[in-house]
Parts: C-alpha cells; structure tokens; sequence
C-alpha cells in the first residue's frame, strides 16, 4: 500500500478498508529504547508522530496526535486486533478515524469540539520503557487548564490506562462542562451483523444491520469487567477488559466520509467509558481497556 504524504489523507488501495499493521512496519523507523524481548521506534506518517511498540511477536502503534493507538497485533500470525480507516485524515489536524481514540474532557456533544479537545492535539512523551515484560509508553497533555495522561502498554495484552489529572477552567471552556471521557475502541471484525457481544447483558448483544449506538451501565459487583466479542466471520474471540463505569456500543450501519464505501462492515467499536457518572470538580480518575484473546 502506497504511504501518504502529509498533504494527504492517507494510503488507499482498491478494496482496502483499513490501515493495517504491515502498513505501519513498512515504514523507516528509529530506534528509541531496546530490550532483548522488545524495543520502541520512532516513525511517520503523513503529517502525525508514531511512536511503534514491539514486544515478542506483538506490535502496537501509537500516535502522538491524540494519543491514539492505531493498531494492535498480538502475534504476526494474527488479524489486527484494531480497525483504522485507510482514509483516516493523517494532516496533524483532524481527528483519526479508527485505533483507540481518547475522548476527554467530554465524550459526544457535550460541548465543541464533539468528544473533547484530546484527540485534536499532539500529546507530550512523558517516558518510554522497555524491559524483560513488556514495551510501555507514557503521554500527557494539558490545554486550558485540564490535564490528562494515558500510558500503553504492551506485553502478553494490549493495556491503555487514561488518567484525569486537573479539571478545565470554566473560564477557558466558556462552560462548566462535566468531566466526561471514554477509550473509543474501534475492533476489527469480519461482519459486525454475525458478531455478538458478551458481558453487556444476561445475553450476547447482536449488532442489526442498520447499526447500533447506545449506552450501556457496566454491572457486575466487581471493579473489573469483561466484554467478549464473538465473531465467527474472523474465527475468533476477542476480549475487553475495563474498570470503566459503562461501555458504548456503536456502528454506524453505513459510510462514513473518512472511510471505504465497506468499511462499516469491518469494525465494531466497544468503547469503555465514563459517562452515567460524570466526575465531580476535584475527582480524579483512572479508566483501563486490555485487550487480548481468552485464554491468551
């Protein structure tokens, strides 16, 4: 697949929906930290920072614009876990369409811009390590009085922790918005419509085809909880887990503008989320998303 200039939106290719994890391994990278089991490299692409996580057989990428994970690979012989539209505007300047985006200090239209200023902006490195377990990044950001930080790591799992670190000004947001935030994960499937999820209800949730975008209260009596989807169309089971308070289920059921006239019909977004209980000025907060393979 042809790599983007900055100029562009993106590589594309006929009948390529996504931006896949060879995409991304195929650019020139840098060294920035090694270990015998793993490393961190630097690359590009188009006009957004990369930071790529290796660890055994398994690869993650991270954007700086937005402190978004873009693809995740467990293992070599694997699908990508992560759907990113190969039409996802790379330019510094839009949002990313796909990976995990970190929507913060809102989620939806609580205020502009829609789901918050944190994928709209570069985030800072804030540390890099590598070791005998595991390939981990650390990012901040603070605009208008907020700050946040999210740390990706990469072992055995795919785990993304965003951490609440100061509310906004009101002064600087013109409105006394509630905190708000989610991990806007965009899975890949094989056919949304055969696939299912587990762990929303008493049953698994199927997906209609005309899509699905809905709120659901995570229950269970315990801090952590499991989300499984079932796609048969993959052959496979992929598992989410989260301390978040509530978790959203959305496909759009049609197009969108930054993607292929198919793509809706490779992911599923299953997104962990603080919504039902917004945060109380002074409140921190620390939502986590692993993902990996039952059993894995």
């Amino acid at each position: 697949m042809a790599q983007p200039s900055s100029h562009t939106s993106g590589p594309t290719a006929p009948n390529d929906d996504l931006l896949s994890t060879e995409d991304f391994l195929s650019l020139p990278r840098t060294t920035l930290a090694e270990h015998d089991r793993g490393r961190i490299e630097s690359t590009r692409m188009g006009a957004v920072e990369l930071l790529v996580l290796r660890f055994d057989d398994a690869v993650a990428v991270v954007s700086r614009f937005g402190a978004q994970v873009l693809t995740y690979r467990p293992h070599a012989a694997e699908p990508d876990t992560l759907f990113t539209s190969s039409l996802a505007h790379l330019d510094g300047r839009a949002a990313i369409r796909g990976g995990i985006p970190v929507c913060w200090p809102w989620f939806g239209p609580a205020a502009e811009p829609q789901h918050g200023w944190a994928r709209l902006h570069p985030w800072d490195v804030e540390a890099l390590a590598v070791d005998d377990a595991g390939a981990e990044v650390r990012l901040g950001f603070a605009h208008r009085g907020g700050a946040a930080g999210l740390t990706v790591r990469l072992d055995d799992a795919l785990t993304v922790e965003l951490t609440h670190r100061a509310d906004p000004d009101p002064a600087d947001t013109g409105a006394a918005v509630p905190v708000t935030a989610a991990l806007h994960a965009y899975l890949r499937t094989g056919d949304p419509t055969r696939t299912t999820v587990e762990g929303i209800g008493s049953a698994p949730l199927p997906i209609p085809a005309a899509g699905l975008d809905e709120v659901y209260p995570l229950t269970g009596g315990s801090a952590h909880r499991t989300l499984t989807l079932d796609d048969p169309t993959l052959g496979r089971r992929l598992r989410i887990r989260t301390d978040a308070s509530d978790a959203v289920v959305w496909n759009p059921g049609k197009p969108l503008g930054d993607t292929t006239p198919d793509a809706h019909r490779g992911f599923l977004c299953v997104e962990p989320t603080r919504i039902s209980r917004p945060l109380a000025p002074g409140d921190t907060l620390r939502m986590r998303l692993t993902a990996d393979r039952p059993g894995s």
